[in-house]
């Protein structure tokens, strides 16, 4: 008796361990399915974003990133971004942002250590930037040559002030002179300064503009290809998610979309299946 219920407590045990073992198999099996699926589609969406004609006009600085999650589903994130564009953008807003405060604070005598507030705005290793126009650099080089007359002025204003200190009373008028030169120039040079300010911030928000609808003109196309080709996701279930992420897409913030299987697999139409997404921003 004792014997008989050994036996049945092996093939008992034999079953189980059978099952399991089969069952991980089978899940390794759909593990490595998805994740095959996940790198077509991945390659797929980096082909789209490819800047090799003229409607990708916006170049990308990275592939694709994907991320599969049992049970949950699949994420891709995408940096619309050039790195290029995004010095670019960064120099631009700290000029912007910088030479405003200092043309709403009212107008202020040249010193010498002002000439950083005009250090070009819109070039990058010598190199001129988009969104830099003629008139920018004309602003730039004339504010440049006003500097210049400003400080030697200053200069020989400082060397008079040493002589009248030796002989007081000397050159009283020419110093006055000076001084009245220095202070038109001055008021000449801060009318250029707050107009090269307000040009670098137009310019720079005209830019951001342009990017921005870039951006969502790219994030509407890879959205279509998704609904082109994410029919061939069949390892994820009806109640599973498909994840699109955009970085830095507008305001410094990520968009996110998430999609359902079951409406990526029946879109017949990308705008409706984007309208089906949940959305926000991060």
């Amino acid at each position: 008796m004792n014997t008989h219920r050994q036996q049945l407590l092996t093939l008992g045990l034999t079953a189980l361990f059978t099952l399991s073992a089969t069952g991980l198999a089978s899940a390794q099996e759909e593990f490595n399915q998805a994740q095959r699926e996940l790198n077509i589609m991945r390659s797929i969406f980096g082909a789209v974003l490819e800047p090799d004609s003229d409607t990708r006009r916006f170049l990308r600085n990275s592939d694709p990133e994907s991320l599969y999650l049992a049970g949950q589903g699949m994420v891709f994130t995408f940096d619309l971004q050039h790195e290029r564009d995004a010095l670019f953008l960064n120099r631009g807003r700290s000029a912007a942002l910088s030479m405003r405060s200092t043309a709403d604070g009212g107008v202020s005598l040249w010193r010498p250590d002002a000439e950083i507030a005009i250090t070009p705005a819109f070039t990058l290793g010598g190199q001129a930037m988009p969104g830099g126009s003629e008139e920018q650099v004309r602003l730039r080089e004339t504010m440049q040559e006003k500097q210049t007359e400003l400080r030697e002025l200053q200069s020989e204003i400082q060397d008079l002030a040493r002589t009248q200190r030796e002989n007081p009373g000397d050159n009283a008028e020419k110093m006055k002179e000076l001084q009245q030169r220095l202070q038109a120039l001055n008021a000449e040079w801060q009318a250029q300064r707050n107009s090269y300010a307000t040009l670098v911030k137009e310019e720079w928000e005209a830019l951001m503009k342009e990017r921005n609808a870039e951006k969502r003109e790219q994030a509407s196309l890879l959205i279509s290809t998704l609904c082109d080709y994410g029919k061939t996701l069949d390892s994820l279930a009806s109640d599973q998610h498909i994840t699109l992420v955009f970085r830095d897409f507008e305001d410094n913030r990520d968009q996110v979309y998430v999609f359902t299987q079951e409406a990526v697999a029946d879109c017949s139409n990308a705008e409706n299946l984007q309208q089906s997404a949940v959305s926000y921003q991060l």
